[in-house]
């Protein structure tokens, strides 16, 4: 799995590659994979300079495809995922729309500040009369169409420019719920078992587990 970190992520937490695809890794590396986070420049871009911000994406854009390449020449039959995260997802995005990256077996975009919600690849809980900060990106080739998810939640302000009370709060939700989506997409295009996710309830001190609508069980 080749993950892309959001703006100003470090590549020294999450396996560098960002917190929504490390929590995708976590549920499927029992399935075989081993990760790879591209070490591409995650700038910010309110106060990076446009040129400087469009050499760092073009740059993270060039690594991945160079990285896809290589594995594909050396590993043909090995199976190729990709996800990122906010400014990672635009990177992925950028990659998928502009280069023939199709040797890769799913890919999986998180908060794309291009979100396209008229896109079949288009997943979440948006609304779907908003899309990325930046505009709609063009919809993807037919044929990476089954291979992609691209995930948005409502309220998220990146992927949902012009909502009204839309937040960066969102921007920091996607796990566990379009992770876990995201995990079971990837391991239904592989072909392999979808990850058993355990749903665990801490109980408050004092909590009366029988004033709950629930019953105290889930």
């Amino acid at each position: 799995m080749i993950g892309l970190r959001g703006s100003d992520d470090s590549l020294d937490v999450d396996l560098g590659m960002g917190a929504p695809v490390r929590a995708v890794f976590d549920l499927v590396r029992d399935k075989g994979f081993k990760a790879y986070a591209v070490p591409y420049d995650a700038l910010r871009p309110m106060v990076t300079p446009p040129e400087r911000m469009k050499i760092a994406i073009d740059s993270g854009v060039q690594m991945l495809v160079d990285l896809i390449g290589r594995r594909s020449s050396r590993c043909p039959t090995e199976k190729i995922v990709v996800a990122g995260y906010s400014l990672g997802a635009e990177v992925l995005g950028n990659a998928l729309g502009n280069h023939d990256v199709g040797r890769i077996s799913a890919a999986v975009l998180f908060a794309d500040p291009w979100f396209n919600p008229k896109d079949p690849v288009a997943a979440g809980t948006f609304d779907p009369a908003y899309g990325g900060q930046y505009g709609f990106r063009p919809v993807y080739p037919s044929g990476l169409v089954s291979k992609t998810r691209s995930y948005c939640r409502h309220g998220d302000r990146i992927c949902q420019s012009g909502l009204p009370n839309a937040t960066k709060v969102e921007h920091g939700r996607y796990v566990p719920d379009q992770s876990c989506e995201a995990a079971k997409f990837i391991c239904t295009r592989l072909g392999v078992s979808p990850p058993h996710v355990q749903l665990v309830v801490v109980w408050p001190t004092g909590f009366s587990k029988a004033a709950t609508p629930f019953g105290g069980t889930l």
